[in-house]
């Protein structure tokens, strides 16, 4: 080949571009081939000797190199282009339009949306708390879940209670359980349907313990197949409030308080009993007599009973109760010990008061 036709220039024709070292429209559907593609076209057009049979007709252009002085002209200077370039276009045009293209790869596969357990549930409250409560007592909580989506969704819910010396008690300290059931478990397990809400009752029973504490807790509710996990935060004070007697005195001999009492006559007598109750709250109290196999013989000589059984004592107030004795004639007995109990009724507390009666 020519060491002349590399050199740069370009040419018009039919209002065609073409570059004279590369002999091909620039808009050609080779511009984005790879040069080894472009070099198999070339070795099939013997394009050398096509150029050399376009000298020898003398059918040609004369073009300039870009750089070339005009008043230096020479025939090496000068680019031969046959007629027959435009036919090599042809056929550059028409092996190239088999080449396959290659269609770009798209990536088909739908990605799953990333939700979150939020935007598929709604979760009436994240906190539940119960304040004071006292052992043995029972209270309860609402709380609804609702499906925010068009999909049914399983809904798994644990319930645990944080406190150590709490988890392995006969009884569930937190539990849960449906609205419309009596079943209480710390686990439960629901399909909820399209656009539906599940109701259930958050349940604390109080353990029986010997000093206030507090007893925390956590609901964890996740979705089957949903990453994440929604949580409830639980929690409660357990107090223990004192019912005291002000007018108890410490009995050395007993090792305990006493309240002693003087029955002077014959017949029924009646006397004032004061309790102090020290507490958050208001309690309702329960009273009665702690009955003994042995007593059955003081029963005969000396009776003695409560009035009212039951009774609200406010928190730090002092309330009156009434003992209403009777002793009979010619009792033998000189000296009665009764035992009064307190129950704060719906809990487990009981307070018990050692009452002494000297029969005068």
């Amino acid at each position: 080949m020519n060491q002349h036709f590399m050199s740069e220039g370009i040419f018009t024709r039919n209002d065609q571009f073409y570059n004279i070292y590369n002999p091909r429209p620039l808009c050609s559907p080779l511009q984005d081939a790879s040069p080894k593609v472009q070099a198999e076209i070339f070795s099939q057009l013997a394009f050398e000797q096509e150029i050399k049979q376009s000298k020898s007709q003398n059918e040609h252009w004369r073009f300039s190199l870009n750089n070339e002085n005009p008043e230096e002209k020479s025939e090496d200077s000068q680019i031969v282009v046959s007629k027959d370039f435009f036919m090599i276009q042809d056929y550059i045009k028409r092996f190239s339009s088999k080449i396959p293209i290659e269609p770009k790869k798209e990536n088909m596969i739908k990605k799953r949306p990333n939700y979150t357990i939020q935007d598929l549930i709604y979760v009436s409250t994240t906190n539940i708390d119960f304040e004071n409560i006292l052992p043995g007592q029972v209270f309860e909580s609402t709380l609804e879940i609702v499906n925010k989506t068009n999909k049914s969704i399983v809904v798994q819910i644990l319930v645990e209670c944080e406190n150590p010396d709490f988890r392995n008690t006969k009884q569930y300290v937190y539990s849960i359980r449906r609205s419309h059931l009596f079943e209480f478990n710390d686990k439960h397990c629901l399909m909820m349907k399209p656009r539906s809400s599940a109701s259930f009752n958050v349940t604390l029973k109080a353990p029986e313990v010997s000093k206030p504490c507090k007893i925390g807790g956590r609901i964890d509710i996740s979705i089957q197949s949903i990453p994440g996990k929604l949580g409830v935060r639980l929690e409660s004070a357990l107090v223990l409030p004192k019912l005291v007697c002000p007018k108890s005195l410490y009995h050395t001999a007993l090792k305990c308080n006493i309240v002693n009492f003087a029955v002077n006559k014959e017949g029924k007598s009646e006397f004032k009993l004061p309790l102090l109750f020290e507490g958050n709250s208001p309690a309702s109290v329960e009273f009665t007599f702690y009955n003994h196999k042995n007593e059955e013989d003081v029963r005969k000589d000396f009776s003695c009973c409560v009035y009212p059984e039951v009774m609200t004592i406010s928190q730090d107030e002092t309330s009156m109760i009434n003992l209403i004795t009777k002793r009979k004639d010619n009792a033998q007995s000189k000296y009665v010990k009764k035992i009064l109990l307190a129950r704060i009724i719906d809990t487990s507390l009981i307070y018990s008061f050692l009452l002494t009666f000297q029969l005068c």
